[in-house]
C-alpha cells in the first residue's frame, strides 16, 4: 500500500513492486482515470513500465446530495444543458430534482455527500495506447469506446436516481 504517489522515487518503487508480482494500491491526485496514466509519465516513469504495471484505475469524487427534507422535482433544470457542451455519448436523465432549501440543510438544498466513480480497466488496447505515448484525450476516448463509466456518467446516474442535482453533477465533473 502506497499512501500517495507524489514523486519519481515513490512511483519507481510502486512500479517495481507491481512488476515483481506484488499487488500495489496507491493514490494519485488527478482529475480522472486517464490522467492517472499520464501523471506517472510526467514523473519520469517510462510508458512501457506503466502499461505493464497497471490493471485497473478507479477515480472518485464526492458530490453533494439533495436534502431529503426539501427535495422537489424541477421541470426547469434541463435548461442548464444549453450552457454545457456535453459529449455525444451522454444519456441524460428524464427527471430532475432540486432542494428547495429548509432549516435542515440551512437553506442550501444539499445535505450530505455521495461518491461517484470512474473505472478504467487497463486492457490490451489501453496498454497499447499507453506504450504509444498517448495523451489523456486518447485514453478518455478509448475508455468511452469500451463503455467505461466516467465520472460524468456516474454523476448523471445519481441525478437520474434523484440523489443529486444536474448542476452539482456538472459542476464537479465537467472540467475538460
Amino acid at each position: 500500500m502506497v499512501g500517495e504517489t507524489r514523486d519519481q522515487e515513490t512511483a519507481e518503487i510502486a512500479v517495481r513492486s507491481a512488476l515483481t508480482g506484488h499487488s500495489v494500491f496507491s493514490t494519485l491526485h488527478t482529475n480522472d482515470a486517464p490522467s492517472s496514466i499520464t501523471r506517472p509519465i510526467d514523473l519520469g516513469i517510462e510508458p512501457f513500465l506503466i502499461s505493464s504495471a497497471l490493471n485497473l484505475i478507479i477515480a472518485q469524487r464526492l458530490i453533494r446530495k439533495i436534502c431529503p427534507a426539501c427535495k422537489e422535482q424541477s421541470p426547469h433544470e434541463d435548461q442548464a444543458l444549453s450552457l454545457q457542451k456535453l459529449p455525444d455519448y451522454i444519456q441524460l436523465p428524464t427527471q430532475f430534482y432540486v432542494g428547495a432549501g429548509c432549516s435542515e440543510c440551512h437553506n442550501t438544498g444539499y445535505r450530505g455527500r455521495v461518491a461517484i466513480h470512474e473505472l478504467l480497466p487497463v486492457t490490451r488496447e489501453v496498454k497499447q495506447i499507453i506504450q504509444q505515448g498517448a495523451h489523456e484525450a486518447e485514453l478518455r476516448n478509448a475508455a468511452v469506446a469500451m463503455h467505461c463509466n466516467t465520472l460524468l456518467t456516474s454523476g448523471l446516474e445519481r441525478v437520474g436516481e434523484g440523489i443529486t442535482t444536474l448542476e452539482e453533477a456538472l459542476r464537479t465533473t465537467v472540467f475538460y
